[in-house]
């Protein structure tokens, strides 16, 4: 039921469109060449969240090893998203040479204050909608972004992926035979993080990143010896190995590492340092040239990613009851304690469980600054467009973006966000959808997963906008017990004669008073390595 094709399942690179197709790229190029034949540095200005690091951390490695003066700058969280002149006022005097990356192409006043002012010379690598087309000609930026151009055929890739384009263009201009394939492992971790559409180029991409993890994850821990064998490979494989080695996924004997852990263990790792302290952290561990040098900052980012869960759980919480109270079908809250860096985060989990667009703000005394998430069909980029004339800054994606307003618009906001909702979308119930309906009982083995089941699952993985997770639903089961385990719920079930063993991480699924002894349900799941997870319950009676 997905229409794909034996085409849409190559993941060979030589299929791909070419890097000509990004826009301006001859342009941007010739900047950077500039640069480096006159001693200029370039300062690469990225973003704190998975996509901007990854890039920040591509584009670093490429230009230093090919003989690129290069000075990297990302913003703190509570600093706000992108450009901002004061930070321009600083660099400029470092240099006038400027490359964005998973930020610019909406900060137009900003851009036009670091060229008026400083002389600065911009180019953005970014792949954030466009907000206003017609104001892109007030600057002389040179804009990298497939967005301005209505048909171009790299829509849908992270900054990351543009980062590896753009190295591939740079490699052929300055003929050199460096091996940027060693970029995938980042690109398919950013791709997971940014959950971009698994389209046919996604797919390869993400695909080819994953099978570069699973190689590193078996190679022997870098020390010096064999620090010297991957540097002759060109491989970067310190930082990589560090972060595995700390999530225990290293090394792990016939248990591939799959898009469900990159998504679930490697992106939040490098999440949490941008969201509770400083993106710097993240992109020091991934430029690391040593494997001691790498093992302290990952250990560090552990250790931050746990406090992280901690202040997730009580954001959550008191987020929930807030919610809760509202009945609006668009939900707008906040609160001057909740922490930036965890605001994201929170609105995804409440409009996963509410199964509404939900803004969640840490409001200031002049400023509330925003995370906004939605699930199903409902594209929230269009909805803020529709109420842009209150909103300070924004930018992002049809169902994520960030903004800033000023705190004493926020009900006028609400009002006019509830308002545009009704007016274009009707307000129905979500219904449980499945793929297929299939017996637990013919996927497992008691808890183990059936091997040529998980063949055909990871056949079409990643997963995404575009090609979700396969969802089934089981026949009727008979719960035998339920063990509770960290947060986990462990439940075993007969069906069909036969003992099954499925998982639930859903508290709102596992603590209902339905699930226990002795009743009957039917489970909606979904398959991966680790086992089945139950995303939904209907109960028999």
């Amino acid at each position: 039921n997905r229409n794909l094709t034996v085409e849409d399942l190559d993941t060979r690179l030589a299929k791909l469109p070419s890097p000509k197709n990004l826009p301006n790229i001859e342009e941007a190029v010739d900047k950077l060449l500039f640069a480096r034949k006159h001693n200029k540095t370039v300062i690469l200005y990225g973003d704190y969240d998975v996509d901007g690091v990854t890039s920040t951390y591509i584009m670093k490695d490429f230009l230093e090893s090919n003989g690129f003066s290069v000075k990297t700058f990302i913003p703190k969280r509570t600093d706000g998203y992108g450009l901002s002149e004061t930070a321009l006022d600083l660099l400029s005097q470092t240099s006038d040479i400027v490359m964005t990356l998973d930020n610019g192409t909406n900060a137009i006043n900003e851009i036009k204050h670091g060229e008026i002012q400083h002389g600065m010379n911009f180019i953005v690598l970014d792949h954030h909608r466009v907000n206003d087309l017609n104001v892109l000609s007030d600057v002389k930026a040179t804009i990298v972004n497939p967005y301005i151009e209505q048909d171009n055929p790299l829509h849908g890739l992270c900054t990351a992926s543009l980062s590896f384009y753009m190295t591939r263009f740079l490699r052929e201009k300055i003929n050199t035979k460096f091996n940027t394939k060693k970029y995938l492992d980042a690109v398919a971790i950013a791709t997971i993080a940014d959950v971009m559409p698994i389209h046919y180029i996604n797919r390869a991409l993400a695909k080819q990143g994953i099978s570069l993890i699973n190689e590193i994850s078996q190679l022997p821990i870098p020390l010096y010896e064999e620090q010297k064998f991957y540097e002759e490979l060109n491989l970067n494989v310190v930082g990589l190995k560090a972060l595995l080695q700390v999530l225990d996924l290293d090394q792990r004997l016939g248990t591939p590492i799959t898009f469900h852990d990159i998504g679930m263990k490697i992106v939040p790792l490098i999440n949490a340092a941008g969201r509770m302290e400083t993106a710097e952290i993240a992109l020091n561990l991934l430029s690391s040239k040593t494997y001691e040098e790498a093992l302290p900052i990952a250990r560090r980012m552990k250790e931050i990613n746990d406090y992280r869960k901690y202040m997730t759980e009580q954001i959550y919480q008191e987020a929930l009851e807030q919610a809760l109270a509202s009945d609006d079908e668009f939900i707008v809250i906040g609160n001057p304690n909740w922490h930036h860096g965890i605001l994201g985060l929170v609105s995804l989990k409440l409009a996963m469980r509410l199964k509404k667009p939900v803004a969640v703000f840490h409001i200031g005394d002049k400023y509330a600054v925003g995370s906004i998430r939605t699930t199903g069909d409902i594209n929230v980029y269009d909805l803020i467009a529709s109420a842009s004339y209150l909103v300070e800054k924004w930018g992002g994606h049809q169902q994520a973006l960030g903004l800033r307003i000023k705190t004493e618009n926020l009900d006028l906001l609400r009002a006019k966000l509830n308002e545009s909702l009704q007016r274009e979308y009707t307000i129905e119930p979500q219904p449980v959808e499945v793929d297929l309906q299939l017996p637990l009982s013919n996927v497992h083995m008691y808890k183990d997963i059936r091997p040529e089941i998980l063949d055909i699952i990871n056949t079409l993985a990643p997963f995404g906008p575009l090609n979700p997770e396969p969802v089934f639903l089981s026949d009727i089961c008979t719960i035998l017990d339920v063990q509770y385990r960290n947060n986990v719920a462990l439940i075993y079930a007969l069906e069909n004669n036969s003992k099954i063993r499925v998982a639930c991480f859903n508290r709102e699924i596992y603590e209902h008073p339905y699930i226990q002894r002795g009743n009957h349900v039917q489970f909606v799941y979904s398959v991966n390595n680790n086992g089945s997870t139950i995303l939904d319950v209907i109960a028999q009676n």
